[in-house]
């Protein structure tokens, strides 16, 4: 009898522990949001992209430059991937790319959310226009090159 219950508590722990792992999953898959602009009379793409650990890269495409910069703060990174879920930017559908297009991707695992505006068709919310502005703002006092 006690062989049983060992053998089946035994069952328990190895069933309830491997799902555990499947719920933690997700939220263990790095996130990157890329942001920046393409187009306009040259068509050429100035994007950022920050992980959820801090790293910070610029790509120039005009230049064909991919640069590493100097990580951002923790406390900003968090402050940043957390407004875009408070904020609601995981539930609009903003897909209008015009001349001259903004652009946000947030990426986590197989999952990518992606918001394109400067186009003439969709109205596009102050709030993402602000958040927009932020994340440039971040850039342009982040843009020291990490050595």
């Amino acid at each position: 009898m006690k062989i049983y219950i060992l053998g089946l508590l035994s069952l328990i722990f190895v069933i309830s522990s491997c799902k555990t792992k499947d719920i933690d999953k997700k939220s263990n898959e790095p996130k990157t949001l890329t942001f920046g602009n393409s187009g306009g009379f040259s068509g050429a793409t100035n994007e950022y992209y920050l992980s959820d650990d801090g790293g910070f890269i610029h790509y120039e495409s005009r230049r064909s430059v991919r640069t590493e910069l100097r990580n951002v703060d923790k406390q900003v990174v968090k402050q940043v991937f957390a407004n875009f879920d408070k904020l609601g930017f995981n539930e609009l559908e903003l897909n209008d790319p015009g001349n001259l297009t903004n652009y946000l991707k947030l990426k986590q695992g197989d999952t990518e959310k992606v918001l394109k505006w400067g186009g003439p068709n969709d109205e596009v919310p102050d709030l993402l226009k602000k958040y927009f502005t932020n994340l440039m703002l971040i850039a342009k006092n982040n843009n020291s090159v990490l050595k």
